[in-house]
């Protein structure tokens, strides 16, 4: 099977291209011959093909004339589309598979695979298809107003990137998007948690179109440690709606060393929180990757994901169990998919100090419990969440898509 991706980045961003990377690699070793699609940064020219890759184009570094004639390449980019029509015309794959393709690669890309009568998915990263700002935030606070098309509340409250300008370019997309149905181009679209696929049945997407798989990880990748260096840690970007002013508050006042590790919007404010609550116990590391990551995980007591937006899949969390480690997680949007409460990890409510305080407290203090969560943690990633039984669900998809492409249920 010869599967052609498409995605706004062709290198290593976020979740996303995890995800899609994985997904490639598991292919290529199993005699498939993936290729990738997207916008190439000054330099990239090491993949087949990219000759034909858009030019990646940072909005924020253009003058107001350039970014009035970005807004509309973010919203349906056609001399995109015209490019990756040559590339599959080229290719000639057996399906394509569409990852995150808004605001970038736009739904043009999906127009030019229609027109060439290709079967094709879509992975729902995120709520994007109900929720013009994708996070489900408003003004920090968790939103479902635009659910069920009503798009116009994302201009009325300035929601995204806190900017009415902004705002404007994501409520036009996501009209013009969903009146002439470009996602519904898909054959099937993939939701990595039940959480994201209720909000698509939600938003209007019938649910024949639908369909859940999990995401997974290589479990051989990681070796699960016992070592622990007597730390609390949280991994990931510090941005408002990842709730790391939570954990701030709640190891404040406790002998709890905690590590902080990542970079992001929200850094300065943190460091200002923990200094007004004197947590001296709180430290922040920047940004960790690779074997200096994972040798903080694998020390870590525990790891905290107190996020307060609505988490879809997340591949942290994933990664804490593998490595045979307890999580305290938010009880929030997919999160509740992957932790077993009580029993691989701890869930409490998002934005709860105290609750929070007191179940890092208590599992500081139960050595037993620790070793049994995280024990238990492991098991489930290889049983429920491994990146075999992921692709394997997908080559399901991919074979769906090809048998019954064009059809109408």
């Amino acid at each position: 099977m010869r599967v052609v991706f498409a995605n706004n980045y062709c290198y290593l961003r976020g979740g996303c291209e995890r995800v899609l990377f994985d997904e490639m690699s598991w292919l290529e070793a199993h005699r498939s011959a993936p290729l990738i699609f997207g916008r190439a940064r000054p330099g990239d020219n090491s993949r087949p093909h990219s000759e034909l890759f858009p030019r990646l184009v940072e909005v924020e570094q253009l003058g107001p004339i350039g970014k009035g004639r970005a807004a509309l390449n973010i919203i349906y980019n056609r001399r995109t589309g015209n490019r990756f029509k040559a590339f599959l015309q080229r290719t000639k794959p057996d399906l394509v598979h569409f990852h995150n393709i808004y605001a970038g690669l736009t739904t043009a890309v999906m127009d030019a695979c229609h027109s060439l009568d290709l079967p094709c998915v879509l992975t729902l990263h995120d709520t994007k298809l109900a929720c013009p700002s994708y996070l489900m935030l408003n003004q920090g606070q968790r939103c479902k107003l635009c659910l069920g098309g009503k798009f116009y509340h994302c201009l009325m409250t300035g929601c995204h990137k806190n900017s009415r300008a902004v705002s404007l370019v994501s409520t036009v997309e996501a009209y013009f998007n969903e009146w002439l149905g470009k996602y519904l181009q898909a054959d099937l679209l993939i939701a990595p948690s039940r959480f994201v696929l209720e909000q698509m049945v939600a938003q209007g997407i019938p649910k024949w179109k639908l369909r859940y798989i999990a995401n997974g990880i290589d479990p051989a990748r990681y070796v699960p440690s016992s070592e622990e260096r007597g730390y609390v840690l949280y991994f990931g970007r510090l941005s408002p709606e990842k709730g790391v002013h939570v954990l701030v508050d709640a190891v404040a006042g406790t002998c709890l060393p905690t590590r902080i590790v990542g970079e992001g919007p929200e850094r300065d404010r943190l460091i200002m929180l923990a200094q007004a609550r004197s947590a001296s116990n709180v430290s922040f590391e920047g940004y960790k990757t690779g074997e200096e990551l994972a040798n903080l995980v694998r020390g870590a007591t525990m790891v905290v994901v107190p996020s307060e937006c609505y988490e879809n899949a997340s591949l942290t969390i994933l990664e804490t169990m593998a490595y045979g480690k307890p999580v305290i997680a938010s009880r929030l949007g997919g999160i509740p998919e992957q932790i077993i409460d009580g029993q691989t990890g701890l869930l409490f409510e998002p934005g709860n100090v105290e609750q929070l305080r007191e179940l890092i407290t208590k599992l500081a203090s139960d050595h037993k419990r620790r070793r049994e969560m995280g024990r238990q943690a492991r098991a489930r990633v290889e049983t429920e969440f491994s990146l075999e039984r992921h692709c394997q669900s997908l080559l399901e998809v991919y074979q769906e898509a090809i048998r019954d492409h064009g059809s109408e249920r």
